[in-house]
Order: structure tokens, then sequence, then C-alpha cells
């Protein structure tokens, strides 16, 4: 994959944050990063990121999945400090399979489905009915409350 970081954080160098749990996953986007000229952070899961996050104000934070494996109570804690950093003008990629952790602040989204683009626009225009239905090949309500999407199946069985 071809990614061109400095337009993701606007200027080169930058810091950037490398948050994913899968050791070489996180080495290969690391090792992306460093290629391009960024200095790397990397933490293994959305606490651990959270306190570099503080201790570092990297410009970009690349986090996969940052939910995984928290409780339900350690997620939202974690999506508000995001939504904070955000506020506070960092860049964040945000890997998630979850569009309800899509907080207010994200206006882009990229969507992705058997590794090619399906959808790449404004979160309002990409996050619908039609749209994620074709993503996740099944047929869903899509709501949206306070700039927050809530996504569930048409039909309960």
């Amino acid at each position: 994959m071809n990614v061109d970081w400095s337009a993701i954080a606007g200027r080169a160098p930058a810091t950037v944050l490398n948050v994913n749990d899968h050791e070489q996953n996180r080495y290969l986007v690391s090792k992306m990063l460093r290629n391009a000229g960024f200095q790397v952070l990397e933490a293994v899961a959305g606490l651990e990121a959270v306190e570099l996050a503080r201790q570092h104000r990297p410009e970009v934070i690349v986090l996969d999945e940052p939910s995984t494996a928290l409780d339900f109570s350690a997620s939202l804690h974690l999506i508000e400090t995001l939504r904070r950093l955000i506020s506070a003008g960092r860049t964040l990629v945000w890997v998630t399979h979850h569009p309800g952790e899509i907080p207010p602040e994200i206006d882009r989204v990229v969507l992705l489905k058997s590794g090619c683009v399906h959808a790449d626009g404004r979160k309002a225009e990409i996050l619908t009915k039609s749209v994620l239905s074709g993503l996740y090949d099944v047929d869903l309500n899509v709501q949206w409350s306070g700039g927050w999407c809530d996504v569930r199946l048409s039909e309960v069985l």
C-alpha cells in the first residue's frame, strides 16, 4: 500500500504514535512511517496509547481497533480521550469495524472491503444504510444522533 503520510500529517517530519496489538502489523506500519521520515512511538493497546499521547503529544495517532479487549467503561473513556485529542488538533487514523465508535469530531471516513476502497468521503454521506449494507453484505438500519452513527440489523431473527 502506498500512503502519502505527509499529506495525513499536514507536514513532515512529525511524531506519529502507532497503536496496534498485533506485533507484526505494528512493526510494518512503524517501518513505513520511519521510511517516510517520521519519528515513531509505539503502543500495544488503547490505554497505553493514551499515556504516550499525554507524555509526547504526537501530531498523528494511528489506531488499529483501539477498544479491542476493553470493557464497556474503559472503551467509553478511551473514546472520550481520543475526542479530546482530536479537539486539541491531533490527526487520527482510526481503524475500526464499528461505525458507532466514530466520534462526531471525525468528519472523513474511508471504508475498505476485501483490501479495496469501498467508499471515501464525509462521514454523514458515507455511513448510510445503502453503503454500510453493501460493505457488510447484510441489510442494516442507520440512525444518527448528535453526530454519532448507530447501526443495527434491519431484521432481528
